[in-house]
Parts: C-alpha cells; sequence; structure tokens
C-alpha cells in the first residue's frame, strides 16, 4: 500500500501561519491582552469516492471503456479565527486535498497540486481582504451558481480558472443587495502580467444576478466575459451562465473570439436527497454536455470546532 506523501508547502504553510501569529502578537503588544487562547479552531474535511462507467469516445479504436474508482476531490482544511475587536477578525485558512484513489495528498485533476487553500484573511467593517491562495472573484460570481455537482465531473463548464496563488482579493460588504470584489493574481502561466479579476452581483429576497471579467492579459490579451442568474424558491434552485472569450486570436479554437460557453442547472432538495440537473454548451471544452446527479447526505463525519 502507498503511503500519503506530501509536496513542497510546508514551508508556505509556515509562512502563512507566521503572519497568522504576527498579527496576534501585535494586536496582544497593543491591547496588553493575551490573545492565544482566544483563538477558535475550526477542523473540517469532505470524503468523496466514486466508482465510474465511462465511455470515453464514440469512435471505435480510439479509447475502451472502463470501469473504476476515483476521487472527486475529497479535501481537509483547518480555519484558525481571532477576533481583533467587535468589528475585525483575522482568519488563517488552509485546506489541502485528498486523493483517495492514490491515497496521495493532490487533487484527482491536477496531480501536482498539493494545496487548495492556502490564505490570510482579514474581515471587518469594510469588506474581507486576504492573500494567498484560493477561489477567486469570478469563479465566486459566475461560474460557482452551477458548480454544485459533488462528483469529479465539476467545475469544468468554465473558461475560467477556480483558485489561484499569489492572489490578493478584496469584496466589499453587502450594501442593498449590492456586493463587488476584484481579485489579482500572480499565477498567471507565462502572460507575463497579473490576471486581474472583476465581478459585482445583487440579491434581492431568492434572486441572484452577477457580471464579471476575468482578464487573463498576454500576448493575445484575452478576457472572459460572464453573466450569471440564479433562483432559490422554497427547494427549488434555478441558475444559469453565460461566458464569452474576448481575444485577439482569430477563427476557432481555444480562447479564440467570439467562443462561449452557456449552462442551465435545476436542483431540488427534500431533507437528506438533491436532485440536480443540467445543461452545458461550451465551446472547444466538452462542447454539448448533459449531467445528472442525485445525492444523499447520510451524516457529518468531521467538523469540529
Amino acid at each position: 500500500m502507498k503511503l500519503l506523501t506530501i509536496g513542497t508547502k510546508t514551508k508556505f504553510i509556515i509562512k502563512f501561519l507566521a503572519g497568522f501569529l504576527f498579527v496576534l502578537f501585535v494586536h496582544a503588544a497593543m491591547a496588553n491582552e493575551k490573545v492565544l487562547s482566544d483563538i477558535q479552531a475550526e477542523f473540517y474535511g469532505s470524503l468523496r469516492m466514486q466508482t465510474e462507467f465511462v465511455d470515453a469516445d464514440n469512435q471505435s479504436g480510439n479509447f475502451d471503456d472502463y470501469t473504476g474508482i476515483r476521487d472527486a476531490f475529497s479535501r481537509a482544511g483547518i480555519k484558525l479565527t481571532h477576533n481583533l475587536n467587535k468589528n475585525w477578525a483575522v482568519l488563517f485558512h488552509a485546506e489541502i486535498p485528498l486523493d483517495l484513489a492514490n491515497l496521495k495528498i493532490q487533487t484527482s485533476w491536477n496531480q501536482d497540486e498539493d494545496m487548495r487553500i492556502l490564505k490570510l484573511q482579514l474581515i471587518g467593517t469594510i469588506g474581507q481582504f486576504w492573500y494567498g491562495q484560493g477561489w477567486i472573484a469570478y469563479y465566486n460570481h459566475i461560474a460557482y451558481p452551477v458548480d454544485q455537482f459533488s462528483s469529479f465531473y465539476s467545475g469544468f463548464a468554465t473558461f475560467s480558472s477556480l483558485r489561484l496563488k499569489d492572489t490578493f482579493y478584496y469584496a466589499t460588504p453587502k450594501w442593498h443587495g449590492l456586493k463587488a470584489a476584484f481579485s489579482s493574481s500572480a499565477d498567471n502561466g507565462n502572460n507575463g502580467n497579473r490576471r486581474n479579476q472583476y465581478a459585482a452581483s445583487y440579491q434581492n429576497h431568492g434572486v441572484l444576478l452577477a457580471g464579471g471579467i476575468d482578464d487573463i492579459g498576454g500576448s493575445k490579451n484575452r478576457k472572459v466575459i460572464g453573466l450569471s442568474a440564479s433562483l432559490t424558491h422554497g427547494p427549488w434552485y434555478i441558475a444559469s451562465k453565460y461566458e464569452r472569450f474576448n481575444s485577439d486570436i482569430a477563427g476557432s479554437g481555444w480562447a479564440a473570439n467570439g467562443a462561449d460557453a452557456a449552462n442551465i442547472m435545476l436542483q431540488y432538495s427534500r431533507g437528506k436527497h438533491t436532485w440536480l440537473i443540467m445543461f452545458a454548451d461550451v465551446d472547444n471544452f466538452g462542447e454539448n454536455t448533459f449531467h445528472m446527479a442525485g445525492a444523499i447526505n447520510i451524516m457529518k463525519i468531521l467538523n469540529y470546532s
């Protein structure tokens, strides 16, 4: 049996944890208080395994059908929170992926990723700030409303990324249902510029509307422009998303100017049971996709605070 292996993230975890402790010690010195005893720790985990039968290609001789098991993005994490005062709090958040099928600390989609979230966050009256690696502004507002499936085949229906490293993130407080967010990431491949994202949303009762821009840049000046809308009404949830590439790439292919993606998803929940269905049309990445699932929430295995 293979033993769990870990990558090279240890030094980064130490740096972010040191930053969290530094804020606490500065606060203790200024307020003349003992703050370590006031740290709130929350440990959590989600273990997800799936059995799948895959008909990989409809052309004979290309790919064989197979049946196997796959990890569906299991994870474990910790949140350390300290209230600086009644208006401000500092948070250290780390989350690792668990590939249970291969018994490794890695995501099943990207085996080079051995850290899902690693950030130092400040939350207060004028919004929230964080630096590190986490869910980015465009994904949170545009892709997340239709990314609700607890299986390996999720998160595929967007041109944007899910999480990026070396990111500065800011989100405003909600004001009369309005909210805005901005993120800027040094994690941008070989494009030679920071990847900036802008997003805004409006929520009124069960209706949520959002728009966003993922400015990838680079020599081809790539941008992803997206809109999303969702409605929650009792046990029903319906969401839709539309994205379009704006770039200097002519013709067809990935990131070509005018390439678009459209999704619509319907969800029904009753007690511990949830049923989901989604239709998607994503240019150059899956094309026409139909996704249906059912889920049963049996128990919470680990959630300690």
